[in-house]
């Protein structure tokens, strides 16, 4: 109970599923898992929207890392 169910799609801000400071903590996830520090450009709303949108980011700089 109490528990919503979020799905790749899913709008996390708007559903309450993220806020300001979970942002920070996946910065930091992001960050540790792809051996970079993600640009300012990068940490903007639409990349943190979605599952999908973040998992997106994540594999795109991972392939920038790979490419370096």
């Amino acid at each position: 109970a109490g528990h919503e169910t979020f799905d790749e799609a899913s709008l996390l801000f708007e559903a309450g599923g993220i806020d300001s400071l979970s942002i920070i903590h996946i910065v930091a996830f992001l960050e540790s898992a792809i051996g970079q520090p993600l640009s300012l450009q990068d940490i903007h709303m639409k990349n943190f929207r979605t599952v999908h949108a973040i998992a997106d980011l994540y594999w795109l700089r991972k392939n920038d890392a790979r490419v370096s």
